[in-house]
């Protein structure tokens, strides 16, 4: 009997020693696995329900900068006490679109894709604004493959759960306008000394033409060509008109203050531009130079400026041009794209 219990107290003691080493680095090891995978499927969807209501509190850009020692300077501000100039200003050179694709301009993309393919060619971006959040938000700040391939799950799920409006606030709240300065209202007070309520159209004009370079580009102190993106910005938002309507919680309230924010132009050259714009996704090109279907016309009739509080000046060379005030007239989606007005060398 004693024999039994002896055999038996050792079977208990074996069955409770520990796994050998690699018995325990596979258990480990799947359960690495396991969690990575979690994360990975419900990762961006959880953070995709949680931003719809908080802010994102950092973004990876914002850790990038804090490494190069620009610091970070932020403060989230609802987008119903933003101005709508300054949604208008941003929709007018970042995205033309943004209130009708459903997230992704395929042609954009498309036309891109052909001239960046081009020898020597400009490399020309299409990104979205809903892509530039989804970027902005959930990934790294990286030009490559992966980083473009992981914007398509994001951007598809905060166009399907946010909306425009949320994308737009969030849009505005965390993209970068200065060393160290990320949202409209930090940007409002590093650049203007004021909150982004009080923005004038010209200063959310400025502020937009400043996107593309936000490092380089000072929109307290512009230089002709920022101020020559800023026109165009305004020029555009004007054009644009119910295009634009889905970041505004009332229609007619945005409507109206858009009306009531025109003032008179400031000293600058008698005859100015309105271009005629095609309507398209995708920023402007960044150094404001003239390109085939974004905006410039063929010179006809001269406008005296009078709606607004600044004046435009021709592409890059100070030379005022003239082309006759009209909304875009869009024909199977499209406006039917104009000849672009030949740069003055002289000047």
């Amino acid at each position: 009997m004693f024999r039994w219990w002896r055999e038996r107290k050792a079977a208990q003691q074996a069955s409770r020693r520990r796994p050998g080493f690699l018995a325990r680095l596979r258990l480990r090891l799947r359960r690495i696995v396991v969690i990575t995978l979690l994360v990975v499927i419900l990762g961006p969807p959880l953070l995709v329900v949680g931003y719809h209501t908080l802010p994102p509190p950092v973004t990876l850009l914002m850790l990038v900068r804090l490494t190069e020692g620009h610091g970070l300077h932020k403060q989230w501000i609802p987008l119903r006490e933003v101005p709508p100039h300054v949604a208008d200003s941003v929709i007018a050179l970042e995205d033309n679109l943004f209130c009708q694709h459903n997230g992704f301009d395929w042609e954009a993309i498309s036309d891109a894709m052909a001239d960046n393919a081009r020898p020597g060619a400009r490399l020309r971006g299409a990104s979205t604004i809903s892509q530039q959040t989804a970027k902005n938000v959930f990934l790294w700040p990286s030009r490559n493959m992966a980083r473009k391939a992981a914007e398509v799950p994001f951007t598809w799920m905060i166009e399907n759960f946010w909306g425009k409006w949320r994308i737009m606030e969030v849009y505005l709240n965390v993209v970068e306008w200065g060393p160290g300065v990320y949202g409209i209202e930090a940007a409002a007070q590093h650049h203007f000394h004021k909150s982004a309520r009080n923005l004038t159209r010209h200063e959310a004009a400025l502020l937009a033409a400043a996107l593309p370079r936000p490092l380089r580009w000072n929109p307290g102190h512009p230089s002709p060509r920022l101020e020559n993106r800023a026109d165009r910005a305004m020029l555009r938002a004007v054009q644009l008109g119910e295009m634009v309507d889905c970041v505004h919680p009332d229609t007619g309230r945005g409507k109206a203050q858009r009306t009531a924010t025109r003032k008179t132009p400031r000293a600058r050259p008698a005859v100015v531009t309105e271009p005629v714009v095609e309507l398209r996704a995708g920023p402007l090109p960044d150094d404001g130079a003239a390109q085939p279907g974004m905006g410039d016309a063929v010179l006809e009739r001269p406008w005296d400026g009078a709606d607004f509080d600044t004046a435009g000046e021709g592409p890059d060379t100070g030379t005022p041009v003239t082309v006759p005030p009209a909304s875009p007239s869009r024909t199977n989606g499209e406006v039917a794209p104009v000849e672009s007005p030949p740069e003055d060398s002289g000047g």
